[in-house]
């Protein structure tokens, strides 16, 4: 099984949704009330990243994680967005000017055995976890879907810089802990 991600017959890294508008729109009337919408993770057409941190947790570990996380990316003046997803866990937006080597390296910013989630009716360990630095990937975007909020891609881009991100990132790794 290929590693790629394809769309409409487009690989990820050539996609253009302009090329192929009338194909989509198609797709999208055959089927209408059965999509919502996304983004593509990882380096945009401008050159920036964007990155989502993925709060997987469904116990009120999630809050502590989400708390210590905006306090941490505050402190590092790291401008980002946060939206509740489907399954009640946070995604988190990052814009960055550039991915350095420490974040395409990481995957899994935090698991535990304490924060869980439910998958298929089974517990499981919860997880946060960076998406979007080491590869594109696409990501359901739910604000204006599942509530009546906007999505962050309405909003004019802030980029931050990516070295502040990181620190951002390992200090959150080296310093949260599930009794916090």
């Amino acid at each position: 099984m290929s590693d790629e991600l394809v769309l409409f017959g487009k690989n990820m890294d050539d996609y253009n949704a302009k090329e192929i508008i009338d194909k989509i729109l198609n797709e999208f009337m055959k089927k209408s009330g059965r999509y919502g919408y996304g983004i593509l993770l990882g380096k945009q057409p401008n050159g920036y990243y964007v990155v989502c941190v993925n709060i997987d947790v469904n116990n009120d570990c999630k809050d502590k994680v989400k708390n210590k996380l905006q306090e941490i990316l505050i402190k590092h003046h790291i401008i980002y967005h946060i939206e509740t997803t489907i399954t009640g866990g946070y995604h988190i937006f990052v814009i960055l000017d550039r991915v350095t080597e420490t974040l395409k390296k990481t995957k899994e910013i935090v698991s535990s055995k304490k924060c869980i989630k439910y998958e298929n009716g089974k517990q499981l360990p919860g997880k946060i976890e960076l998406l979007g630095a080491d590869k594109r990937c696409l990501i359901s975007v739910y604000n204006g879907i599942i509530n009546d909020e906007e999505p962050f891609f309405v909003y004019p881009l802030i980029v931050n810089q990516a070295e502040d991100f990181e620190k951002a990132i390992i200090e959150f790794k080296n310093t949260f802990t599930i009794e916090q």
